[in-house]
């Protein structure tokens, strides 16, 4: 479409199954830029990221060409799949959605 400009914001809050506090303090900082790494490799805009022990904040700006749901799989699966040094149980770290909103913006 020509002349389109988009902007889509996502929130996501998604905790370690069964909201077990999983991540801890040390290990944090470690998921936190590994999640940052995967979002750059889709080539998504992270804007923050936080959390607490048994949940994370995710704020993101998505490029129409990738789905929301498709954004969230991808960073669930390698999320979980990391064991970050061998320092985290990861067998507990299969993420959830719990929260999603979505702000579209479209001018022509």
């Amino acid at each position: 479409m020509p002349n389109t400009y988009s902007q889509i914001y996502l929130h996501y809050v998604f905790s370690p199954k069964y909201r077990k506090a999983l991540i801890k303090a040390e290990y944090e900082e470690e998921l936190f830029k590994y999640i940052t790494g995967v979002v750059k490799n889709l080539d998504q805009q992270l804007i923050r990221i936080n959390g607490m022990p048994d949940h994370c904040h995710l704020l993101v700006r998505l490029r129409p060409s990738l789905a929301p749901s498709k954004f969230i799989q991808t960073i669930k699966t390698n999320s979980s799949n990391v064991d970050l040094l061998t320092s985290i149980p990861i067998t507990s770290l299969n993420f959830i959605i719990l929260h999603l909103s979505l702000l579209m913006l479209l001018r022509n």
